[in-house]
């Protein structure tokens, strides 16, 4: 009954959501100045930066190919129907492969209820972005870490391909470093050589270096960091970012977006990268001990469960660090949600404090993005109190999964079949 549901509540919000294509205008726009003119996208010595602007790597773009032999309103199309089919695909298969050392039956079900209703979804398609294609490599490369005897040859291009939308993601192939496999740095390799040489033959000279003095080295963490009290270019404080920078941007720095709730920009920049440095330096100490700790246990499932706990650190850590983690971004972070859901909500071991507080974060997280989060909050309450709180509901999903890190190192648990 309740997969019926899911199946009928994504269905009913995928019709409901009114698609504007902002993000996807960068897309063609983009598409067709490389493609047909030969322009470089990335900057115009006549032009201010806009936020509509085409910020991914080089290698990108030639995802975008079909956008330029196509009208802008039939790229659109294109890339909703992607969108969708993808969100069915990951409906489909992120539950089925997580419930398989999942102690409740409930898991399936509830899973695939929670991906039906997820925010982040529905502002991905809302906007043409590209984040469910990008979550979907995740997925794949995921699915082949935790799959004890499979290639990782095709799992390490997906994650190259990921990384070469957002780099900073590319943070996950740390959960690699346990699982010496020839054939992942081999797919590393083979799936980067293949995309530098399709750049140099297929696009105009000189995008790589124009990307990075133009795109990448204004909106590095650090970069934004130190720049917060002046940073009216990248709109950090908007309150749909809900990155670590966005909190204190948010909180202490004045910007046409929302008044501060204290006015201290000068703490801002030391405050942010603190916790920026914090969050990366505890989550790859976290991870680093948890591979070691992990050769010592033979069983899959133990295994399975440990390369999901580290890739759900790595995954949510990105999150806050990334200088912009808007609301659809929160796709990145799908499967961390639903690893908490089965261990920390369903699993049998889980107190019932442990299980109410998880999931009341992993409520906020999943009403991130959907349409009555602006059309509801009006004020104070959209400004700052629900960004605020959806900001450290993953910082506090993010400390959970640290100590329950550390917590299988020093007590693994045995796996419990499902009761069925």
């Amino acid at each position: 009954m309740i997969l019926v549901l899911g199946l009928v509540a994504f269905v009913v919000h995928l019709w409901l959501t009114d698609v504007n294509d902002y993000d996807h205008a960068a897309y063609w726009n983009a598409a067709q100045e490389v493609f047909k003119e030969g322009k470089d996208p990335y900057t115009d010595a006549n032009e201010v930066r806009s936020t509509d602007e085409f910020v991914y790597s080089p290698p990108a773009l030639l995802f975008f190919y079909p956008s330029s032999l196509l009208s802008e309103s039939g790229s659109g199309l294109l890339m909703w129907v992607v969108n969708a089919v993808l969100a069915l695909v990951l409906l489909a298969g992120l539950p089925r492969d997580l419930s398989s050392i999942a102690t409740s039956p409930r898991f399936w079900p509830y899973a695939t209820l929670y991906i039906a209703l997820f925010g982040g979804i529905f502002c991905t398609i809302a906007f043409g972005q590209v984040n469910i294609v990008l979550a979907f490599f995740m997925w794949l490369f995921w699915r082949t870490l935790r799959q004890p005897g499979s290639s990782v040859l095709g799992g390490s291009s997906f994650i190259v391909g990921c990384a070469l939308f957002k780099p900073h993601y590319a943070v996950l192939g740390l959960a690699t470093l346990g699982r010496p496999r020839p054939r992942f740095w081999l797919g590393i390799g083979l799936t980067l050589t293949c995309s530098l040489l399709a750049t140099v033959l297929l696009l105009p000279d000189g995008l790589l270096t124009s990307w990075l003095s133009n795109i990448v080295r204004p909106i590095t963490p650090m970069s934004v960091a130190h720049n917060l009290p002046a940073g009216e270019e990248i709109p950090v404080g908007a309150p749909w970012n809900r990155s670590l920078a966005s909190l204190g941007s948010r909180l202490l720095v004045p910007n046409r977006h929302v008044r501060p709730v204290l006015d201290a920009p000068d703490l801002a920049a030391p405050l942010v990268t603190i916790a920026v440095i914090g969050v990366l330096a505890a989550s790859i100490a976290t991870v680093v001990v948890s591979l070691r700790a992990g050769r010592a246990h033979a069983d899959d499932h133990a295994r399975a469960r440990r390369t999901d706990h580290e890739l759900s650190i790595l995954a949510l850590a990105a999150f806050l660090v990334l200088p912009t983690s808007w609301q659809h971004h929160t796709m990145f972070i799908l499967p961390a949600c639903l690893v908490a859901l089965r261990d920390m909500v369903l699993a049998e071991r889980t107190t019932r404090a442990t299980r109410v507080l998880t999931v009341v974060l992993l409520l906020a997280i999943m009403l991130t993005g959907l349409t009555y989060e602006r059309a509801f909050l009006g004020g104070v309450l959209f400004e700052h109190v629900f960004p605020t709180f959806m900001t450290l509901a993953v910082v506090a999903l993010w400390a959970m999964f640290l100590a329950e890190s550390w917590r299988m190192r020093a007590k693994p648990e045995p796996h419990h079949e499902i009761d069925t």
